[in-house]
């Protein structure tokens, strides 16, 4: 695997920030005394940050190991079972269902194989300049926008004996073995069997950090009887969920959906809401948003975020929205209680 970029490149610390300052210069040459007083702190700087970029980098490395654990131990997923299979359709939109077969993808045998050199990017630096920043107060908001679970976890398989190095040359459109087939590396066009396993891996890394993350916070004490995972919210969300194609392509886009969960330590237990609609169609129930008797409609993203500012203290500047929770005894408790699938037809 490639070894990752470190924080102001290793040892070209000062090197890049005199460029950073001759930019400067160049954009603001009017500020001569800010860039001179800037010039005088930068080997300061540079000799005091030392610490700190050495005690991220650990961070780094604890969550890239704990990555590596936990998405090369997916056994029991079967992809050890699957063997190529030598499907020839006349035309491209002919592939459908068959787009499961790997042989697309691969110069080799195994899906495995290839799955066994993915690594899923810069996650490992996202959770450990997040661990950083908020264990030393030095922010009170970060958002971190994980990798694509399904492309750019492709992208980084580096198994130079599985993957066709060819089909990766014109970005994201992948030439593959068949001449009849030429794809998007996209969770639309990559199949069900591709899409469950880079989605099952990519998860498996994600929650590893984030349980690691947690438990860090869990142990900066906050006042008398409170740690910093008592005063922290974290929301895992996604700008919208997919449905099944019917052609079991892939997937396509679902903005009638929609799952947010809240992590923090004013939480206890497991706790879940939201109707979801019992459909009568060919699709079944794929989760899509029914109606909730404590708003008279369904939960919208409004109130989600309606829910965030209440857990955070913050008056919600939205119209027509409400929280989904309140506060008890310092803790977030859920206003009502529903989990169920509710008949509408539309």
């Amino acid at each position: 695997m490639e070894a990752p970029k470190r924080l102001f490149g290793g040892n070209h610390k000062k090197e890049l920030l005199k460029r950073v300052l001759t930019n400067l210069s160049e954009a603001k040459p009017s500020n001569e005394r800010y860039l001179k007083e800037f010039k005088g702190a930068l080997d300061i700087f540079v000799d005091n940050i030392e610490p700190f970029l050495k005690e991220y980098e650990e961070l780094v490395s604890s969550y890239e190991d704990l990555i590596q654990v936990n998405i090369r131990n997916y056994q029991g997923l079967g992809l050890e079972k699957l063997k190529l299979r030598e499907v020839k359709p006349h035309h491209s939109h002919e592939w459908g269902r068959y787009k499961v077969d790997y042989q697309t993808y691969l110069g080799g045998n195994s899906l495995e194989e290839m799955l066994a050199s993915a690594h899923l990017g810069p996650l490992p630096q996202q959770f450990a300049c997040s661990e950083f920043l908020i264990k030393r107060g030095l922010s009170s908001s970060i958002m971190m926008s994980t990798p694509n679970e399904m492309g750019c976890f492709l992208y980084n398989c580096n198994n130079k004996g599985n993957i066709l190095d060819s089909s990766f040359e014109r970005g994201k459109r992948v030439a593959t073995q068949s001449p009849h087939c030429v794809i998007q590396m996209d969770s639309h066009d990559t199949g069900t069997i591709l899409t469950m396993a880079s989605s099952f891996i990519f998860f498996r890394g994600l929650t590893a950090c984030l349980d690691r993350f947690t438990h860090q916070l869990k142990k900066v004490p906050v006042g008398s009887d409170k740690t910093l995972f008592d005063k922290t919210l974290i929301h895992l969300s996604s700008e919208f969920e997919r449905v099944p194609t019917l052609e079991e392509s892939g997937s396509d886009h679902n903005d009638h959906s929609h799952t947010s969960s809240f992590i923090s330590g004013s939480i206890e237990g497991l706790q879940i809401i939201g109707n979801i609609k019992l459909n009568q169609g060919k699709m079944g129930t794929i989760g899509t948003a029914a109606h909730v008797s404590f708003l008279k409609r369904p939960i919208q993203a409004r109130d989600i975020y309606h829910t965030i500012c209440e857990a955070l203290g913050v008056t919600c500047p939205l119209a027509r929205s409400q929280s989904l929770v309140t506060w008890n005894k310092e803790k977030l408790v859920l206003k009502f209680n529903e989990l169920k699938k509710v008949a509408e037809v539309g």
